[in-house]
């Protein structure tokens, strides 16, 4: 497996085995959905446990 993540001024791509998907028509939601996929593909390669998510402190009004 081969991914190329090209992020710049020039280039917001992201390459797997010769696939090209363009990241620029991603709104932030859809980028990190699209990362999360690559995340859990790449572990399931190389045996890394996927991160959990963090716990965020509740905002009280009061």
């Amino acid at each position: 497996m081969q991914i190329t993540l090209r992020m710049g001024a020039a280039h917001d791509d992201l390459t797997i085995n010769g696939s090209t998907f363009d990241r620029s028509g991603l709104d932030r939601r859809q980028r990190g959905h699209l990362a999360g996929m690559v995340r859990d593909t790449w572990s399931q390669f190389h045996n890394i446990p996927t991160p959990k998510k963090r716990k965020r402190k509740s905002r009280k009004n009061g």
